[in-house]
């Protein structure tokens, strides 16, 4: 139904500018842009931006997995030479 109605031009601007304003609906149920009828009706802006909030989680993981080895690593460093 949804992808029926965004190709209206008006539905497709009002759903755009709702999901703009609420990026959040797009990570319910842990899917996001991964379920077709999402890829099928968003426009490429609010795409990019779904893109690099989840890169920008990633990375986020990423840095906090790397100072905990650093912590664990400087704690061993220290059990070693004690």
């Amino acid at each position: 139904m949804l992808v029926s109605l965004a190709n209206h031009d008006a539905y497709y601007t009002v759903f755009n500018d709702f999901i703009r304003q609420n990026p959040e609906m797009l990570d319910e149920n842990n899917y996001g842009l991964l379920q077709h009828i999402w890829r099928a009706i968003l426009d490429f802006d609010n795409k990019r931006r779904w893109f690099l909030k989840k890169l920008s989680q990633i990375r986020f993981v990423y840095d906090l997995l790397k100072l905990g080895l650093i912590a664990v690593k400087m704690a061993y460093t220290e059990l070693s030479l004690s």
